[in-house]
């Protein structure tokens, strides 16, 4: 008899990720929501797992997934950096 459901342990051996991960990706929309089973218990069904497995791409050097908030703040981080470089830059050449 093939099994229908699978828990978090089950689907993390099945995709060879850490549980983390596994929940990482159901938090950004790159893994099926679980199904609510007993209790807080999460579970997927088999056809959810193969449907995720007929569309999934395995990442190549990906960047972890962040949420839109921290997006946000690296982005403003990036823009802060790259304008105290810009900064340097100009004083350097106007000390010249």
């Amino acid at each position: 008899m093939e099994k229908e459901f699978f828990d978090l342990k089950e689907v993390c051996a099945l995709v060879k990720r850490s549980s983390s991960t596994v929940l990482r990706w159901v938090n950004a929309g790159l893994f099926d929501q679980p199904l609510t089973g007993r209790g807080k218990k999460m579970l997927w069904s088999k056809s959810q797992l193969e449907a995720w497995a007929n569309r999934y791409t395995p990442p190549v050097n990906t960047p972890p997934v962040t949420s839109p908030t921290k997006q946000k703040q690296l982005d403003k981080d990036k823009k802060r950096r790259l304008a105290a470089a810009r900064a340097s830059l100009e004083r350097h050449r106007n000390a010249k």
